[in-house]
Parts: C-alpha cells; structure tokens; sequence
C-alpha cells in the first residue's frame, strides 16, 4: 500500500517534469526584457540589407557567403557587425582570400546570445574556431551599451531578429595570429616539422572551467 501511494505522488512529479523538460528544448523563443534593446521581425540579413549604414559589412558578409552558411546551419546566431565608419580590410592583405575568410568566421557565432547572457570574463567560440572575450562593466548602468565588450570593442547597439542577435561594435574583429596559424602557413620545406608538430596537438574538453550557456 505505501508502495502504490508513493507511486501516485510520483508520477505527476515525473509527468511535470517531462512537461518543463520539453519546454525547454522545443521553445526556441527567446524573451529578454530590456529597453536597451531592439527588436526587428526581419532575419539579420534583412536587416542589415535594409538599413544603408551596414551596406559594406554587409557585402563583406555576403561575399563571404556568410548567410548563405547561416541558412544552411538554420541556428539561431549572434552576430558582430560594425557600421560604414568603422569597416576597414586595411589589416589583411590584398587578395588574401584565407584571411578575408577568417575575419568574416571572426563575427559570427552559432550561439544566440542575448545581454542578459553575457557575463565579465566570458569567452565566445566564432565560427573562426577562436574565442573572442567578453567584457561587462557591472558598474554602468544596465542601458549603456558600451558597458559589454567583445574582444575590447565597445557595443554601440543590440538588435534582436528574427534568427539572432546582432551586436554593433566599434571596431572589427581582429584575432591575433596563434602559433598553429602560424605553423599552418609554414611552407612544404617544413612539412616534416609541421607533421609532428600537429600530431602531437588535440582539443579537451575542459567542463570544469567550461560555462554552460
């Protein structure tokens, strides 16, 4: 008999819990409650294609066939971007299709990440498969934008679309070069020496310094 009444206590436990379980896996609307904030019904492409003040970041994205990728993967994003003011290629050579490449993977994560997210010492994995930091100055007020930085770049503005967020920064993007980008461009004479270099190399999995978003 206790056996049958615990089982009745139990299951609408059980049944609750697999209710808020697929909440919050099938709820893919993300509410954030800020008046700093804006909010388009427009995808981040529409919305930077609509709004000239974007048009070279936005060529820039589109001819690195960032959206086209962004459609493909069908995620929810955030994306960096910078106004006409602010583009510049002046750091990557003419014609260095590799880097044009990485600097475009440099603004686009697969993580949608609203303010409310973003924490002081965060790390953020780009597309470029490096991580650009996060900064948050809890002393400013919550509506000054210019409190969070990605990678020392103050934010200017947050636009929430349809499929992502999108952070206007003050400058791009510009990843330091590693010692594996730099071993990467070793030419053939070194192949032997990249080969055990490289071998040697591997990616862990660090879950406890990792913060789960």
């Amino acid at each position: 008999m206790k056996w049958f009444m615990l089982s009745l206590v139990a299951f609408p436990m059980l049944n609750s819990c697999s209710e808020d379980w697929d909440d919050h896996y099938e709820n893919t609307q993300i509410v954030v409650n800020n008046p700093a904030l804006k909010e388009v019904v427009q995808t981040s492409q529409e919305y930077l294609s609509a709004n000239a003040e974007y048009s070279q970041m936005c060529s820039f994205l589109q001819e690195q066939d960032v959206f086209a990728r962004l459609e493909e993967k069908d995620l929810f994003h955030t994306m960096l971007v910078v106004k006409n003011d602010a583009f510049t290629l002046d750091n990557v050579e003419a014609g260095d299709t590799v880097a044009l490449l990485k600097l475009a993977n440099s603004h686009v994560s697969d993580i949608a990440l609203p303010p409310s997210n973003l924490h002081d010492g965060d790390r953020v994995m780009m597309w470029h498969q490096k991580f650009i930091a996060v900064g948050v100055d809890t002393s400013k007020v919550s509506t000054d934008l210019s409190r969070i930085t990605f990678g020392g770049n103050a934010v200017q503005e947050i636009i929430k679309t349809t499929n992502g967020y999108i952070y206007v920064i003050d400058k791009m993007i510009y990843t330091p070069k590693s010692l594996k980008d730099l071993i990467d461009e070793l030419g053939e004479e070194f192949s032997i020496y990249k080969e055990l270099v490289l071998a040697s190399g591997g990616q862990e999995f660090d879950r406890v310094n990792s913060k789960p978003i």
